[in-house]
């Protein structure tokens, strides 16, 4: 069954309903991510849980497993979704507000994330893409204050542009 966020009444995200069992099992995950050195027990909880790597199983705020992660700033968690989910253009995943990956990471200041995000088969170019509030992902990061991510983001964008995947103007 489908649902949709509609937190905003001109914006709706649509994403696959949660069973209570299902949201039970992503306040576990989580709870998981607090925890920097846990990777085999994540590992484990995903083995147990394959239904989460699906992507399509998201919160109350439109989030799955990958978007929670890149809010965390886990990249080893990253690393797994992304090595378990090949084909998946990650920075087209959206939360109800219409942030990607990159917004959550900026907005918390994860470089690591940003860095790891930028790596992806995927053109940068795509990332600037405005979330609900009209904000890209360095406008985020500059708004709550984390420079190095913001820093990040505006050489990725330079190395795009001189590769002539962004025009000038676009910076």
């Amino acid at each position: 069954m489908l649902s949709f966020c509609s937190l905003r009444s001109d914006h709706e995200v649509e994403f696959e309903q949660c069973t209570e069992d299902q949201r039970k099992l992503l306040s576990e995950f989580k709870v998981l991510l607090c925890d920097q050195d846990n990777l085999p027990q994540i590992n484990q909880f995903f083995k147990t849980n394959p239904e989460l790597m699906s992507l399509r199983v998201r919160d109350e705020n439109g989030r799955n497993v990958f978007l929670l992660s890149c809010e965390k700033g886990r990249v080893d968690v990253l690393d797994l979704i992304v090595k378990r989910n090949l084909g998946v253009d990650f920075l087209k995943i959206f939360d109800c507000d219409k942030n990607s990956g990159m917004h959550l990471a900026s907005y918390t200041g994860r470089t690591g994330v940003v860095k790891y995000l930028a790596q992806l088969d995927v053109k940068f170019l795509s990332e600037m893409h405005l979330n609900f509030y009209r904000t890209d992902s360095y406008k985020a990061a500059v708004k709550f204050g984390h420079d190095q991510a913001a820093s990040e983001i505006l050489k990725l964008r330079e190395n795009e542009r001189l590769k002539g995947l962004i025009p000038q103007a676009r910076l």
